[in-house]
């Protein structure tokens, strides 16, 4: 889950800006990742605490032309991980690749590949997570005079739209309740 939001975040912040097409070499951030905490969400879903463990790392490459605008940005992750709850416990892995393009006149296209934490159970399947690919635009909606409208809270209205998305969703929180459940 936030692994949609750092291209969804990204996407805000550049979607006013018009990019040239050439690149020089990426500029590469990689992030080690071991994290163990209690997931609010789910606790707050299944009426009980849910930890979740993670661990292995993200790369981020960002392609800037000469004037140092971004052209592209490439975010790769591998994490394994576990959610556990009353002595049970689900692995998982969150890998692939999401791409964000600026578009021409401003917003951005965005390709998300992979397997986002798709759970599965015994018994159940596919019950939390997606695995596949989502393929999107955001296109920052504009004045007369060219600059952008903004909402109430004073964010950019933009234009979402959907170019594909094919694969496996799955939103079963009653399900990983039911298998997580520590009076069970």
């Amino acid at each position: 889950m936030r692994r949609v939001l750092v291209p969804l975040a990204a996407a805000m912040a550049i979607s006013l800006v018009s990019f040239p097409v050439a690149a020089a070499k990426p500029e590469v951030i990689v992030e080690e990742v071991d994290e163990m905490f209690l997931d609010e969400f789910l606790s707050d879903g299944c009426g009980f605490d849910v930890s979740v463990t993670l661990a292995g790392h993200t790369k981020t490459r960002i392609w800037t032309d000469r004037n140092g605008d971004l052209v592209r940005e490439l975010f790769t992750i591998n994490l394994h991980g576990t959610v556990s709850a009353g002595g049970a416990t689900l692995s998982f892995v969150d890998a692939g690749a999401d791409m964000l393009v600026p578009l021409e006149g401003g917003g951005v296209r965005v390709a998300i590949h992979g397997n986002l934490q798709l759970l599965t159970a015994p018994g159940h399947g596919p019950i939390l997570g997606a695995a596949g690919r989502f393929v999107f635009t955001d296109v920052p909606v504009l004045d007369g005079d060219g600059n952008p409208v903004l909402d109430e809270d004073g964010f950019p209205v933009t234009i979402f739209e959907v170019l594909a998305d094919s694969g496996i969703r799955a939103e079963d929180l009653d399900a990983l309740c039911s298998v997580l459940d520590p009076a069970a």
